[in-house]
């Protein structure tokens, strides 16, 4: 069986491993000449065309810690006293993953992939070459879509921005603070990138304003932050207007909005729908219903992730091998529209329809396990990942996690089985 694998950043390189050792014939995909996807750092380079940047920048430590971030069979390397870690730790990683499983002959780098069409039982992958310039094709039994979700910007409307005079940018186009020295500088959303910026920016800023619409963030801040609520509109005099009424003039305007989910290469015959970054038909977040050999690895989000994608993919894999006994496509769909209604009865949006923490994590990786025969998560690592997250906004990144318990054991869950310290 050949299998095409777009993309070769965390995702596709997991993929590509899995998919070796289970004797397949496979091809990863890569348009950079690297690997690591969002995590290469491009804003050295001359390119100024934004498509073609990725979202990394300067200064950037990892939202999750170390402990979490590695791979069943291949660990995170320990760090001492430290468990949030610059891009560059983690670049280095992942070129020790594809190294110690011998990956890097399995790439095309420089390849982009322009067009996939199912064809038959079989899949036709169109391909541009960037070094010949040239295209072809070649078919495939299987693809697993790992290209990411950190590429195309989620730009919001808001009214009046055109009579903003100052300098306005997405948080994939920032890079180092000194962009902003001594300069008002409004921050919107106050997401993992939102706080991180406002760390970030605010070491040269004169004064930063985070606009966001959830509770107030306390005392995690520098003296020339401070907090707004969302934005209305933009006045003809550039003045910047918020729900309670302020209004306050800024140089710059940085969106740290997300990302928008895009597939270019995905036609209509594919019969894949997306509304507002929720990916439908698919089964268990994973599989094309209509199409069964066609996988999309990655696209939950707020979970633990590197974790996660290992089981996605070797629960891709049983299906492929004819392990796992589907349900009928009217099942699936009955599933899949049972969520939809459960998650919206509980206030999620279309932009949050893949994500997991803190509802749904733990349920779904206990689906995936038992359906796929699996071996799960360690109970340590989840908890270890919960706890990060539910201090997301409260220095998260001073904390260092050190494991007293490698083996994960349910009898060991009522007792500490890691410490937390606080860095001084």
């Amino acid at each position: 069986m050949k299998i095409a694998v777009i993309g070769a950043g965390i995702t596709g390189l997991v993929s590509c491993k899995y998919c070796k050792e289970a004797g397949f014939d496979v091809v990863v995909f890569e348009k950079y000449y690297t690997i690591g996807g969002t995590w290469v750092y491009t804003k050295d380079s001359k390119v100024n065309d934004l498509s073609h940047q990725t979202s990394m920048y300067k200064n950037l430590i990892t939202n999750s810690p170390i402990e979490v971030m590695g791979f069943r069979d291949f660990e995170f390397p320990s760090i001492c006293d430290k468990s949030y870690v610059s891009w560059k730790e983690v670049v280095e990683f992942l070129h020790d993953y594809a190294e110690n499983f011998a990956l890097m002959d399995f790439i095309r780098f420089g390849h982009i992939v322009t067009k996939i069409e199912p064809q038959n039982d079989k899949w036709r992958v169109d391909v541009q070459n960037l070094d010949g310039c040239e295209s072809f094709c070649e078919i495939f039994d299987a693809i697993f879509v790992c290209n990411g979700h950190f590429s195309t910007p989620n730009m919001p409307s808001i009214e009046g921005i055109e009579y903003f005079q100052g300098k306005t940018l997405h948080s994939k186009e920032y890079d180092n603070p000194e962009m902003f020295q001594d300069q008002r500088v409004l921050i919107i959303g106050a997401g993992p990138s939102g706080i991180d910026l406002t760390f970030d920016v605010s070491k040269t800023a004169k004064q930063i304003a985070l606009s966001h619409h959830s509770k107030i963030l306390k005392d995690i801040f520098p003296a020339n932050v401070h907090q707004l609520p969302d934005v209305t509109h933009i006045a003809s005099d550039g003045s910047v207007n918020f729900l309670n009424g302020n209004s306050e003039k800024f140089d710059a305007i940085i969106f740290c909005t997300g990302y928008n989910y895009n597939f270019p290469f995905i036609g209509n015959e594919c019969g894949l729908k997306m509304d507002n970054n929720h990916i439908t038909p698919l089964y268990k977040h994973i599989m094309h219903i209509e199409h069964p050999t066609l996988f999309f690895i990655g696209m939950t989000n707020v979970t633990i992730f590197t974790h996660l994608i290992e089981l996605q993919i070797q629960f891709s894999l049983k299906i492929l091998l004819k392990r796992i006994e589907l349900p009928s496509k009217h099942e699936m769909y009955q599933e899949l529209n049972h969520e939809i209604e459960d998650r919206i009865g509980k206030g999620y949006s279309g932009r949050r329809m893949h994500q997991l923490w803190p509802d749904y994590m733990r349920n779904y990786i206990d689906d995936l396990v038992r359906i796929g025969a699996l071996n799960g998560i360690k109970p340590v690592l989840l908890d270890i990942y919960d706890e990060s997250r539910a201090l997301s906004t409260a220095h998260p990144k001073e904390t260092w996690y050190k494991l007293l318990h490698s083996v994960a054991m349910q009898s060991v869950l009522h007792r500490p089985i890691f410490q937390r310290t606080p860095i001084c």
